[in-house]
């Protein structure tokens, strides 16, 4: 898991940009709520790093988000709403400097989604975020 500063600046860019479906907490879902669409925020790969000279630590990792869209609502809407969601983090440096994304993957589309009532997209952000220690 990322630093609570870590995980509070993503949800405060994400809650401040996007207004197209609702954001679901990743720990409070248990199943998919009547919506056509939502998404939830994950991270996968986190791992701290401290460079040899100085008291700089660095947090690397990556940010997750997954679209999940009701299946019958199209392909089309679900690749403008990655588009968008893609704009919202791609090489962007947040104001306080310490934490910045790098250019991101295109939706990855999960297999399994042949077989039940969503269409799951994935999108991947790699970060850096820095602090001293």
């Amino acid at each position: 898991m990322p630093t609570k500063a870590v995980a509070d600046l993503f949800e405060q860019r994400l809650v401040e940009q996007w207004t197209q479906t609702p954001i679901i907490s990743y720990d409070t879902i248990a199943e998919p709520p009547d919506v056509p669409a939502f998404v939830v925020q994950q991270y996968p790969v986190v791992q701290g790093l401290k460079p040899v000279v100085g008291r700089r630590f660095f947090e690397e990792g990556v940010y997750r988000i997954v679209l999940n869209v009701r299946r019958g609502i199209g392909l089309a809407q679900g690749l403008t709403w990655t588009d968008e969601l893609l704009s919202i983090f791609r090489s962007f440096k947040f104001p306080s400097g310490q934490l910045e994304t790098f250019a991101p993957d295109g939706p990855i589309i999960d297999d399994n989604s042949e077989e039940g009532d969503w269409i799951v997209y994935s999108l991947l952000f790699p970060y850096r975020y820095q602090f001293d220690g």
